[in-house]
Formats: C-alpha cells, sequence, structure tokens
C-alpha cells in the first residue's frame, strides 16, 4: 500500500515557505544556498614578487543579497552560517620558466585561514593555476573573507592572471547559524 501526499507550498512551524513546487515537479527554495555570490578580475593585476597582495576581483558573475563589494574586493555577509568559498587564479612569471613558487589564500577577518601552494623546485614554470577551497564559519555580523596571492619568481614581475576567465572568488552559504 503506499500514500501520495499532495501541496504546493511546505511551511515552517512559523507559516514561513520553506520551498513549493510548481505542480510540474520543479522545486523553488525559499534562500536556498544564499547569499551567494561570484566575482571574477577585470585584468591581469601586477603585485610585487613574493609578497602576499590582495586580488582584485573587481566584477561581479552575481550577488544575490549585494554582501560583495568591489571596491574593497571583500565579501561580508550579514547572515551567519557555514559558507563554501572557493577561489581559483592563474599564477604567472610572465617569462618562461622563471616561477618559482605560488600561494593562493582566503583570509578571514584578515588572517590567512585557506592555503593553496604551489612550489616548482628546480623545475620553474611559466604559469600555474591553483585552486582552494572550503568551509568557513561566519559569524553574520563582522566576519568577511578575502583573497590574497604571492609568485615568487626569478627576476620577472609578477601577476594574477584575470583575463580568459582564468580567476574567480564566490561563496554560497551551506548550513545555518
Amino acid at each position: 500500500m503506499s500514500s501520495i501526499i499532495k501541496v504546493n507550498t511546505y511551511q515552517d512551524a512559523n507559516g514561513n515557505a520553506l520551498f513549493s513546487s510548481d505542480g510540474s515537479g520543479n522545486i523553488t527554495g525559499n534562500n536556498l544556498l544564499t547569499p551567494a555570490f561570484q566575482a571574477k578580475m577585470s585584468g591581469n593585476q601586477s603585485i610585487s614578487d613574493n609578497v602576499y597582495t590582495k586580488v582584485e576581483f573587481d566584477t561581479e558573475d552575481y550577488d544575490t543579497n549585494s554582501m560583495y563589494d568591489t571596491s574593497t574586493y571583500r565579501f561580508t555577509p550579514t547572515i551567519a552560517g557555514k559558507y563554501y568559498v572557493y577561489t581559483y587564479a592563474g599564477l604567472s612569471a610572465e617569462a618562461n620558466s622563471e616561477l618559482i613558487n605560488a600561494k593562493l589564500s582566503i583570509y578571514l577577518n584578515g588572517t590567512q585561514h585557506l592555503f593553496g601552494y604551489m612550489s616548482m623546485s628546480s623545475n620553474y614554470t611559466e604559469i600555474v593555476n591553483i585552486t582552494t577551497v572550503g568551509v568557513v564559519d561566519m559569524n553574520g555580523s563582522t566576519d568577511y573573507i578575502e583573497v590574497y596571492a604571492s609568485i615568487n619568481t626569478v627576476s620577472t614581475t609578477p601577476q594574477v592572471k584575470g583575463t580568459e576567465n582564468r580567476a574567480r572568488f564566490g561563496a554560497y552559504k551551506i548550513i545555518g547559524a
């Protein structure tokens, strides 16, 4: 014996809609995976050799709750929870065989929190692509995240490659407070 329950909207005890169906099997959630944002760079960014520098993700792909600031390159959610945070970038020495090592880090409140690193030992290269991901617990009032890069080269000016979709920074809430 089977049972069928037909409803279009599921609500919590206070009458808030959690999710609904359009009658054709398509579900619409209320604030599923939000707040969320993704930002990119409008061009390449030259940085000082072997010095952590904030990466300038100055263009939003999307920002569901207007919590990413394209002038400070910072995400400050006002909703507490655990956030899946990610960044990736091409880090370059701009000259063949001169990249020694590269680091791409996600900072929480001005302190390194998640860390991506690649070292070339003695077989140097020109460019590496690094991805750094993780879950960050944010308090919903003052916590913020940013991305920093450090590129160590033999003698050239390092660059974070922002052209050709080589760099992104984003986050979305996966669990409430």
